[in-house]
């Protein structure tokens, strides 16, 4: 299955669902579709107004994705999936609505609250993605490293964006609580603080939650450094007991590279 297909999944190999962030594109798996190929039938699920996505066949892109992502999830008999950022949302919803068919959930960096940061600037809203559009055309990935998430924007128009964060905004606050499916979160002390639920209190409420930190890494943690994330994707995914010890051991083996040991 190619990366950005929309195809139903094949039942060869077990079926995992990837979600992007809404500030990224499908290239956001770039360092994973590789490595989880070689056990999971993968598919890469571009967000409704972004680059290689189909049209929206509705009003609304939040509704749009909701009904072709429950038509994969309902097209299986169980699944896992991966999600970053403000995907989280759709993905612990799936989990929510369909609690007999996901098995397995990894958050990354997630923000459950999608754009609650931006509710008391509505009216500025407008201008500040023209503004992040303008760098992300001028700059592309040309420019410094602190530049280029807001250059991967440019693969969402800035009325698509826009159409996010008021669809977004009106959103309630998830039920954690209707989650059954074993859950992985994983979060770098860098990342942005917005004010959603903390990870460790997206953790405990959940029922059955692993939260692994990642010190010095931000956001995009699966391209910050996918020689340490991708065997804990898999071990987790592969070894429900086992994926821990693997983990942590991956993240020791990370730090002493980083001193030379």
């Amino acid at each position: 299955m190619t990366p950005d297909s929309e195809e139903i999944i094949s039942g060869e190999r077990p079926p995992l669902l990837l979600i992007h962030d809404v500030f990224s594109d499908t290239d956001a798996w770039a360092e994973q579709i590789d490595f989880l190929s070689r056990q999971y039938d993968v598919l890469n699920f571009p967000l409704s107004g972004h680059r290689g996505a189909q049209g929206s066949s509705t009003s609304s892109l939040l509704e749009d994705n909701r009904s072709r992502l429950d038509q994969i999830v309902g097209s299986v008999e169980m699944i896992s999936i991966i999600a970053h950022g403000h995907s989280c949302r759709l993905a612990v919803d799936l989990a929510s609505d369909f609690p007999d068919r996901v098995a397995q959930l990894i958050l990354i960096s997630p923000v459950l609250n999608p754009l609650n940061l931006m509710r008391g600037l509505p009216r500025f809203m407008p201008f500040f993605y023209e503004i992040f559009f303008l760098f992300a055309d001028t700059l592309g990935e040309k420019g410094p490293s602190f530049h280029r998430p807001v250059a991967r924007l440019a693969s969402i128009s800035a009325p698509a964006m826009r159409q996010w964060v008021e669809e977004w905004r009106a959103l309630p606050a998830p039920d954690l609580t209707r989650v059954q499916a074993r859950t992985l979160i994983l979060s770098g002390d860098r990342m942005p603080r917005v004010p959603d639920p903390p990870v460790g209190d997206i953790n405990e409420n959940l029922t059955n939650s692993h939260l692994i930190r990642f010190a010095g890494m931000g956001h995009f943690l699966q391209k910050e450094n996918a020689a340490t994330i991708n065997p804990l994707l898999m071990d987790f995914l592969n070894r429900p007991e086992g994926y821990l010890q693997r983990g942590l051991e991956s993240v020791v083996g990370f730090i002493k590279g980083l001193f030379g040991r």
